[in-house]
């Protein structure tokens, strides 16, 4: 599939309004559930599908959240060599925020689970479906809905969380300024259990100019730092 008949960078990289990013980028990924090719691009985050999920996305619901202004602009860099993703900027082009974004996730199990989607039409959510093979040749098998404790959940999304901070703050040197939004994508919690998430979180010293937690799935926010 030639994902530019989709999606182009070009396109990604026009400043948006703050009050239409959401809906703009909400628009952008229905275009990959057109044809049944395009899904499964989608469902595997190929491409630009990634760049959109895993960075546009959060940075949208964050620019709903914190500025949701016709007159302040969300620009993003697709690809970009720079060392963060975007800014946010008002009508004259001035910056207000600089954000770097990432998201807490296990690439392998996410792999996994839309493998296992693509052809059972369904997944769990926080365990990896059962599989054999490797890449080219795996075999997944259909998911026997097996229950998951909620202290493993809350275990694994803070490890993820903490994981991805870590990484980030060891480089802290490249962003000057920056705030870090890291995106998380937990369904069905209660709000208890997110509470135990946020909780187990440890920011370093010195740390970001502000760290924010966005939830894709439903939109939350938490400010970390």
């Amino acid at each position: 599939m030639n994902t530019p008949d989709i999606v182009t960078k070009e396109e990604l990289k026009s400043p948006i309004k703050t009050n239409e990013a959401e809906v703009w980028v909400q628009c952008l990924l229905k275009r990959f559930h057109q044809t049944e090719e395009s899904k499964q691009f989608y469902f595997l985050k190929k491409g630009i599908v990634q760049d959109i999920v895993d960075e546009l996305l959060p940075l949208s619901k964050y620019a709903t959240y914190a500025y949701d202004n016709p007159d302040i602009y969300l620009k993003f860099y697709p690809g970009s060599l720079t060392s963060y993703d975007a800014d946010f900027i008002d009508i004259n082009g001035r910056l207000i925020e600089r954000v770097e974004v990432t998201m807490a996730l296990d690439g392998q199990q996410e792999r996994i689970q839309s493998e296992c989607l693509i052809k059972h039409g369904f997944t769990p959510i926080y365990q990896t479906p059962k599989f054999s093979g490797k890449a080219k040749d795996r075999e997944i098998e259909e998911w026997g809905h097996d229950l998951i404790e909620s202290d493993v959940v809350i275990k694994q999304q803070a490890e993820l969380i903490q994981s991805v901070y870590n990484k980030k703050v060891n480089k802290i040197h490249k962003y000057p300024n920056t705030t870090l939004l890291i995106g998380m994508n937990a369904h069905l919690l209660m709000s208890w259990e997110y509470e135990e998430i946020i909780g187990k979180i440890v920011l370093n010293k010195p740390t970001f100019q502000s760290v924010k937690l966005v939830n894709i799935a439903n939109g939350q926010f938490w400010d970390l730092e």
